[in-house]
């Protein structure tokens, strides 16, 4: 099935172990693609520390991104909204994939990012969460986005802060972990509390629907 796939994993590591992926962030998104239809981006920028949780991690992820009108899947997603920090971010709930580990079609990827730059942390806070990231050009598209988690079930977006992935209760449902995921089970409960708010707000009550 996986020969079958046109897809680029950026899963911060070496894709062919299902044991630990460790990488530094994304500096250009689409180096290396040019080489081979199911491309596999490390990353190399940053000071992220992939773990893998889950086995078929690599098959789960795929799957879920075959389903129709599904343009892009990943470990962890969230609101949050950097507008405090820079104008330009959109503000709260600020949809986002996560870009410690995702998902994407090859051709889809060239498309959305193929002549990106990311030169600094803010460049990559752009990419991953800003009003043209690569979340936003996805859904622009007509496509959905998904967290998969550790039971290989997609989520939408407004399942997402129920899903236990990221910052919500244990993380029971984490496939890919990494420092932030880490710091928020590590925290007291204040900082858990403080974490929960900012990354999903209102929306960890199944009763509060997402805008639009």
């Amino acid at each position: 099935m996986l020969a079958r796939l046109n897809h680029i994993i950026a899963a911060s590591g070496n894709p062919h172990r299902e044991s630990e992926a460790k990488g530094v962030g994304i500096t250009r998104p689409n180096k290396g693609l040019e080489r081979d239809d199911r491309a596999y981006q490390r990353s190399s920028r940053s000071n992220t520390n992939s773990e893998i949780l889950g086995a078929g991690w690599l098959l789960k992820l795929a799957v879920n991104l075959d389903q129709p009108k599904v343009g892009m899947v990943g470990a962890t997603g969230s609101f949050e909204s950097l507008s405090g920090m820079d104008p330009r971010f959109a503000i709260f709930p600020n949809v986002h994939l996560r870009s410690n580990a995702f998902m994407i079609r090859r051709s889809l990827l060239l498309e959305i990012a193929g002549e990106i730059e990311i030169s600094d942390k803010l460049d990559a806070y752009l990419f991953e969460s800003g009003p043209a990231s690569l979340t936003n050009e996805v859904l622009r598209r007509g496509l959905d986005v998904q967290i998969v988690g550790r039971n290989g079930r997609g989520y939408p977006p407004r399942w997402w802060p129920r899903s236990e992935t990221f910052r919500r209760l244990t993380q029971d449902n984490l496939l890919i972990a990494d420092n932030q995921t880490r710091h928020y089970m590590d925290a007291v409960w204040s900082l858990k509390h403080a974490l929960v708010l900012n990354t999903w707000g209102p929306f960890v009550d199944h009763r509060v629907a997402l805008p639009g």
